[in-house]
């Protein structure tokens, strides 16, 4: 089976098992093994996601069965993001960067790893979150964005319409105590904001340092 027809058969499974209600648009290194794993509970079933953005699935399915589904997606604070994304890609994984460390993978500008491994299949993981979320003409149609930081039992029971089920994070790549914050300088800061802009307007984030976040996380 070719990459795209495995792609569009775990997709079109995992909309048949959710009664075509629900359409999850996963975005790389957003949450999105736990996303899966609570739907798997929910359902009582393994399915199975491929990252695909708003725009396939336009292609894939009629507009009565994307009028009628609700669309949601997680998105992640871009700077925890990049994070993320070169400790996925660091120097034992199947895709190493050529980076030397995290301040040469910034300064070095992300999007030019993008280019250099687009024949791979993980030059998607760089791109701005908004873009897996827009239709053609680049606005946003998704239904409801969770935020993976606030990421809550309640709200997504909520969502889905059932009770009882919780939230496992799966594949966390830092702690508690690597605040992605630790690992910034000024410079770097700044490199991800203007590559970053678009995510950052549309979901209103900001560099929050390690102090401000345990003063939030302890007040609730």
């Amino acid at each position: 089976m070719s990459k795209s027809s495995e792609i569009e058969k775990h997709f079109l499974d995992a909309f048949a098992t959710t009664n075509k209600e629900f359409i999850y648009i996963p975005i790389p290194k957003t949450g999105t093994r736990s996303i899966l794993k609570l739907m798997n509970k929910i359902y009582g079933k393994d399915l199975k996601f491929s990252h695909h953005s708003y725009k396939w699935v336009a292609n894939t399915i009629s507009q009565a069965e994307l009028a009628r589904a609700k669309v949601f997606a997680t998105v992640r604070n871009p700077w925890a993001r990049m994070y993320s994304i070169f400790s996925y890609y660091g120097p034992q994984s199947k895709f190493p960067l050529k980076s030397k460390n995290f301040r040469d993978f910034i300064m070095t500008s992300p999007i030019e790893y993008a280019n250099w491994y687009q024949d791979e299949g993980c030059w998607e993981d760089f791109y701005n979150q908004s873009r897996w979320l827009a239709d053609v003409s680049g606005e946003i149609k998704v239904d409801k964005i969770f935020k993976l930081e606030n990421l809550n039992n309640r709200d997504l029971n909520g969502f889905f319409g059932v009770s009882g089920h919780k939230i496992y994070h799966v594949n966390r790549s830092t702690s508690k105590k690597q605040h992605y914050s630790l690992f910034y300088d000024d410079d770097m800061i700044e490199v991800v904001y203007k590559l970053c802009k678009e995510d950052i307007d549309n979901f209103n984030y900001n560099f929050e340092y390690k102090e401000n976040t345990e003063k939030r996380d302890k007040n609730g």
